[in-house]
Formats: C-alpha cells, sequence, structure tokens
C-alpha cells in the first residue's frame, strides 16, 4: 500500500532496496485510497476473518498490437543461478510453447568505470575492466576476475547476434544451447577448465558457431560504435 495519494500509482516502479532475496511471496503495489479501503474492511469485521476473509485477485494482462511480447534478460556470465535458469529453459523446450509470442533479448549487466573517458583515451588500469575502463564487472569469486566476466558476456552477446546466422535458430535454440553447455562445462570451480576462454570457444563450436565470427564481433565491441 503506498503510504501518499499520487496520480497514477501505476506509473511507480517499485525497487529492490537490497533484501528482495528475502521475499518469500508476491509483492505487488496498490494505492493508498485501495489500501484504505482494505485497511476499513479488517477493522470493520475483525472478528470474521475466518468466515469472511479479504481476498485479493490480480490479473496480469499484456496486450501489444501485434500481440508479440518483449521477454528482456538481465544476466551476467558469472550469474550461475540465471545461467542455470535459462539452461533449464532449453532443456525443456519452454520457447517452443510460446512460439511466435515473445521477443527474447539477453542485456548483459556492465558498468563504466567513473574514471573512463573515451575521447581523452584514457585508459583506466583495473582487474575488473576492460577497454580501458569502458566495460567493467564485479566479481566476488577469488578465482575470475570482472575483466573475466566481460569477456564471457561480450562472447555471449556476440553468440545470441550471431545466433540466425547459417542456419535456422528456432526458438533461440543454437543460443541458449551453448548458454546450457558453457553452464555445464565451464562453470564448475573444481575443474581445471573453470571460466577459461578455450572452454567457452569449444562450447562455442559444439554449439555450431564459427569461432572466426565470434572473435571479430569481439573485437568490434571496442570500437567507438560498437
Amino acid at each position: 500500500m503506498n503510504n501518499v495519494k499520487v496520480q497514477d500509482v501505476e506509473a511507480i516502479i517499485m525497487g529492490d532496496d537490497g533484501h528482495g532475496s528475502s521475499v518469500t511471496i508476491p509483492g505487488v503495489l496498490i494505492s493508498k485510497e485501495d489500501g484504505e479501503i482494505i485497511k476499513t474492511y479488517y477493522k470493520n469485521n475483525r472478528d470474521r476473518m475466518n468466515s469472511k476473509p479479504i481476498i485479493l485477485e490480480i490479473d496480469f494482462e499484456m496486450e501489444t498490437s501485434d500481440n508479440l511480447v518483449s521477454l528482456d534478460f538481465y544476466l551476467e556470465s558469472n550469474d550461475f543461478s540465471m545461467l542455470k535458469l535459462l539452461s533449464d529453459i532449453f532443456n525443456h523446450n519452454y520457447f517452443a510453447y510460446l512460439k511466435d509470442s515473445i521477443k527474447f533479448t539477453p542485456r548483459f549487466v556492465t558498468y563504466v568505470h567513473p574514471l573512463y573517458n573515451f575521447t581523452e583515451f584514457n585508459d583506466v588500469k583495473s582487474k575488473d575492466c576492460i577497454a580501458g575502463g569502458r566495460y567493467c564487472a564485479t566479481s566476488k569469486d577469488e578465482m575470475k576476475t570482472g575483466k573475466d566476466v566481460i569477456k564471457h558476456n561480450l562472447k555471449m552477446k556476440c553468440a545470441f547476434e550471431k545466433s540466425s546466422e547459417g542456419t535456422e535458430d528456432t526458438y533461440y535454440s543454437r543460443f541458449l544451447f551453448y548458454i546450457s553447455s558453457f553452464y555445464g562445462d565451464c562453470c564448475d570451480p573444481t575443474k581445471d577448465n573453470y571460466f577459461s576462454e578455450s572452454c567457452a570457444s569449444i562450447n562455442l563450436q559444439i554449439a555450431g558457431y564459427d569461432i572466426g565470427n565470434i572473435n571479430e564481433c569481439y573485437a568490434k565491441s571496442f570500437s567507438p560504435a560498437g
């Protein structure tokens, strides 16, 4: 329930204050006016809640002119829980059920180093950045750096962009096959190939990618227009 009256509560975006992972029930925001109706009903019927409980029904509707829903998936290459989710989506072929109803786009999370300025060509030295600070990421794992994360982010981004070239990538299967393969083969810290570039390259080729095209796309990421 919002704590103040606003013109359009639907325009408010609920944010995470850092405790979102501890929330185990669905959360929605309702207006102060609607909340007061519920509070008043509860106060007046507190003794009858067992026989006449308050029941809220939520209806989610997503309508577009072409019935195509855009699904943006934010992740990092070291976010193994998200990689597992994408791997499960691939292994259970969930996108096939959605058919032509969604437009799936992975978004890879990065940040620019605060001292980076491309126009001045300054080179920020950091184990968590590449391209002089243009792409940075954090890593809490001592076995890999943010720089490693960024390299795999860019390779995954290129794999998605190249996924439909050369063959029909039905339901994003080639890209998801690579993610599933990378997750299964390159994300075990007990293995010698843990999060290595060679492991990623091997699995890109297993998924049917031209490694030369992937490396060319990766190199273009560092150009001004990349």
